[in-house]
């Protein structure tokens, strides 16, 4: 693509033309094995937390292709699993909060499916091809592209790279990037014009952003490359909060948002 990040940029999410679906319908050995007991190691406090976060998913979308579905007690699991581990080094997506329920709530099915996605590494330990095949082609056929999106293929593109799937979690991660700029995701108002009145929505596109700018940095480091896309585009973005206050709420507090007012120089 010669057209620079963001400038009438076309988003070739990398996919094949006839993928194989095989979303499994229960991940083998896990649903009433081993992940009751890493579900077991919570604390009474954050499993507290988790206590229906996850009943919309019975009900979400019913005319969702039988491809995309799960086994429900499965695929919950996986989505509290992600959080147990994922999340707690890529703290992007909303944490489990009672202020954030209805938020989670309504996230994308694709996005969903990516978290079930990752959760599910923690049990085999790999990304099956057809697992792959499946969720990018999920992604590539959103006709809405949004800030959901783009995080869908920022933590997409962190599994793929970890799974030594290099160029696709290059091309993933690329197209991520391009969105983000087409979106403005840099720029200050479009977290807290897209943040529906919260704080912790909010400071979740920060966070977004300033992933997207680390791993890109990190990524053209690893492959010994001169410069990074992000480095060349101009923010003026508010840094983040500390993971510990993004975790615990303390995000909405005047004194944690007068510490996030600091720009990057």
């Amino acid at each position: 693509m010669n057209a620079a990040p963001g400038l009438n940029a076309t988003y070739s999410i990398p996919t094949l033309s006839e993928p194989t679906i095989d979303l499994p319908l229960a991940i083998p050995g896990t649903a009433e094995d081993r992940l009751p007991s890493v579900l077991d190691n919570l604390d009474s406090q954050h499993n507290h937390l988790f206590d229906g976060v996850w009943d919309w998913f019975d009900m979400i979308n019913p005319s969702l292709a039988p491809e995309y579905k799960y086994n429900n007690v499965a695929s919950k699991r996986l989505l509290e699993v992600y959080y147990l581990h994922f999340h707690a080094a890529h703290p992007i997506l909303l944490p489990v909060r009672h202020q954030t329920r209805q938020l989670i709530r309504n996230y994308p099915q694709y996005l969903v499916a990516v978290m079930q996605c990752i959760g599910s590494q923690y049990e085999s330990m790999t990304l099956s091809e057809g697992y792959r095949k499946a969720v990018s082609h999920m992604l590539a056929s959103q006709p809405k592209k949004d800030g959901y999106l783009v995080q869908a293929m920022l933590i997409f593109s962190v599994t793929l790279h970890a799974q030594d799937w290099q160029q696709q979690a290059k091309q993933m991660l690329s197209s991520a990037i391009e969105l983000a700029v087409d979106l403005g995701m840099n720029r200050m108002n479009f977290a807290s014009e897209n943040s529906m009145g919260s704080p912790f929505l909010e400071e979740s596109w920060r966070r977004t952003w300033w992933e997207l700018y680390v791993l890109d940095g990190m990524l053209a480091a690893l492959h010994q490359q001169s410069s990074f896309k992000l480095n060349g585009i101009e923010s003026d973005l508010l840094l983040p909060c500390e993971d510990s206050e993004y975790s615990t709420g303390d995000v909405c507090t005047d004194d944690v948002r007068a510490r996030c007012s600091r720009v990057p120089g």
